[in-house]
C-alpha cells in the first residue's frame, strides 16, 4: 500500500511552483495544496491513491511529484510487479528502458518480488549490481528510509546495499551503505560516502557493526545543505557537513537503491518499505 499526505486548507495558493495537483492544470479549479502541510484540515489517505484522486475529480497527476512524499510498501500485491511499479515512477535496471548503464557502480542481475517479503535484487557480479530509481520533486530537504530483510544461506556470504542520490547528468551526488563484509558471521556495517567533485567517493562515516540477521533500516538524507546517514546501530544520524573539493554541481534529481555482492555469494537483501519524505 502507498500512503499520501494532503492538505486541503489553502486551495487557492499560486500554484506556479507546481506543487499541487488539479483536474486540467488551471489555478482556478486546484482542489489540494501540497505544499505545506500545517496541522488544519489535513487527510492522510491510505487507500488506493488512484482511486481517491479519481473520485475527487482529479484526472490528471504525477504521483512521484507530490511533495510530501510517498511511503511504499512493497510485501502485498499492490506493487508486485514491475509494471505496477512503472506507475508511481520507480524503475528498474534490469526492464526500464531508456536507463543509465551505471548507477553507483555499472549493472548486473536482476529483480525479483519476494511475496510478503518485497523486491530482492539478485547479482553475481561484485563490482556490478541491479538498481532502481524514483525521481525527486526537489533536490534538497528530503529523507529516504528503506527497511529490508537482511539473511543470509551460509556465514561466508557478503554483500552491500547502497542508498543513492543520482543527479540528471548521472553522477552519484552521496551514498549511504549497509554491509555485510563478514567471512566468518552474520553482520551489517553502515557507511556514508560523498563524491568530492571529481566522481571519486570518500568515506564520511562509517558505524559499528550490528551483528545478526533480520528486519533492518538504513535512511538517507539531505537537510539543510548537509549529507546525511541514519545508522541502525545506534539508532542515530550522521552528517557530512563539509563540501566537495571540486567545481563540479552534484544536485540530486534521482533517489535509488542498487545491491552488489563481496567476496562470496551475495547475502539476501528483501526490500519491504520505501518511503520518501520532502522536509
Amino acid at each position: 500500500m502507498i500512503s499520501y499526505t494532503m492538505d486541503y486548507s489553502s486551495p487557492t495558493e499560486d500554484v506556479s511552483d507546481g506543487n499541487y495537483i488539479n483536474p486540467d492544470d488551471s489555478p482556478s479549479e486546484v482542489p489540494f495544496n501540497l505544499n505545506h502541510v500545517k496541522g488544519a484540515d489535513v487527510v492522510t489517505i491510505t487507500e488506493d491513491i488512484y482511486t481517491y484522486l479519481s473520485g475527487q475529480g482529479c484526472t490528471k497527476y504525477n504521483p512521484a511529484q507530490l511533495t510530501v512524499g510517498v511511503d511504499i510498501d512493497f510485501t502485498g500485491t499492490d506493487f508486485d510487479t514491475k509494471a505496477k511499479c512503472d506507475d508511481i515512477d520507480i524503475r528498474f535496471s534490469d526492464a526500464d528502458t531508456p536507463y543509465p548503464t551505471t548507477t553507483y557502480v555499472q549493472h548486473a542481475g536482476t529483480w525479483a518480488h519476494v511475496t510478503g517479503n518485497g523486491w530482492k535484487p539478485n547479482t553475481t557480479d561484485g563490482t556490478k549490481g541491479p538498481s532502481l530509481i524514483i525521481p525527486l520533486a526537489r533536490p534538497e530537504n528530503w529523507e529516504l528510509e528503506v527497511v529490508f530483510d537482511y539473511s543470509s544461506a551460509l556465514d561466508a556470504d557478503t554483500g552491500r546495499l547502497i542508498l543513492f542520490a543520482l543527479t540528471s547528468s548521472n553522477h552519484v551526488a552521496f551514498f549511504g551503505m549497509s554491509e555485510d563484509n563478514n567471512v566468518g558471521g552474520d553482520s551489517l556495517q553502515c557507511s556514508l560516502f560523498s563524491n568530492n567533485g571529481t566522481d571519486v567517493f570518500t568515506s564520511r562515516y562509517a558505524g559499528g557493526v550490528l551483528a545478526g540477521t533480520g528486519q533492518r533500516t538504513i535512511k538517507i538524507r539531505n537537510l539543510n545543505g548537509t549529507y546525511g546517514v541514519w545508522d541502525d546501530d545506534d539508532d542515530a544520524w550522521h552528517d557530512y557537513e563539509g563540501h566537495q573539493s571540486a567545481g563540479v554541481s552534484y544536485a540530486p534529481a534521482f533517489l535509488g537503491i542498487q545491491a552488489t555482492k563481496g567476496t562470496n555469494n551475495m547475502v539476501t537483501f528483501e526490500i519491504e518499505n520505501f518511503k520518501l519524505t520532502y522536509l
